[in-house]
């Protein structure tokens, strides 16, 4: 007898095949460090604001406890606009040749994030030496040293989150990568048979890779064009 209105039976090996292409999709970095931020910095925002809200602290150590809760958000942000970021990315194309960490490095996102964490180190080292600090209500020290732990923790968790969810899997090469190169290949045909009528580019208009480009500046290129026939006298 057939299932009522065609259904399909379920299998657990197709659930399980569904569920790890969204933990570990082929065509983007891994939503774990997007999940996890999210969901981590939201509780803690969720916690933090009726808590802050309740706060009789003094003069500038109200103001600091308000601005160690909206670091929060910033930690928030980041993962979501560096997801959007790289999958713009992807979509374009990303060749092989352009290592992971340039990537990483050259993106602008990263640079204000970086000088995100910058000022989060300096508000975490000068909360204790506020000059208000000692009348403040010991509710309102216990606060901000909560935010100091809670910034220290997740500073570590972040550098760890990155490297084995973002820029590799799990210390191996990130599978979008090769996604991302065939997109990029792909791109480059097109870009080809519209200007050239050719699907290969010649070679002195391919547009060249980082990597490329900083070995003819070295002069370590490796490519020595076609084989020169040998001419010894006898």
């Amino acid at each position: 007898m057939q299932p009522h209105g065609g259904a399909k039976n379920i299998r657990p090996r197709d659930v399980f095949t569904y569920v790890m292409r969204r933990i570990w999709p082929p065509d983007r970095p891994m939503p774990i460090f997007t999940m996890l931020a999210v969901i981590v910095n939201g509780v803690q925002l969720i916690y933090s604001f009726p808590v802050l809200l309740s706060l009789d602290c003094k003069k500038w150590m109200s103001q600091w406890c308000a601005i160690g809760t909206a670091n929060t958000i910033g930690n928030m942000l980041y993962p979501i606009v560096l997801m959007w970021r790289f999958r713009r990315k992807i979509e374009e194309g990303i060749p092989t040749a352009e290592s992971s960490i340039h990537l990483f490095v050259k993106e602008p996102t990263n640079i204000v994030f970086l000088l995100f964490l910058i000022w989060e180190i300096l508000w975490m080292s000068h909360s204790p030496s506020l000059p208000d600090s000692s009348l403040s209500s010991g509710q309102c020290s216990h606060y901000v040293l909560f935010l100091i732990i809670f910034s220290s923790v997740w500073m570590f968790l972040l550098l760890l989150l990155v490297m084995f969810t973002f820029m590799t899997d799990f210390g191996r090469p990130p599978r979008w990568r090769e996604w991302a190169n065939e997109r990029w290949r792909q791109r480059q045909e097109i870009f080809s048979l519209v200007h050239y009528g050719v699907p290969n580019p010649p070679e002195n208009t391919r547009r060249k890779t980082f990597s490329e480009t900083f070995a003819d500046i070295m002069g370590t290129h490796t490519d020595l064009g076609p084989a020169q026939p040998d001419v010894r006298r006898g």
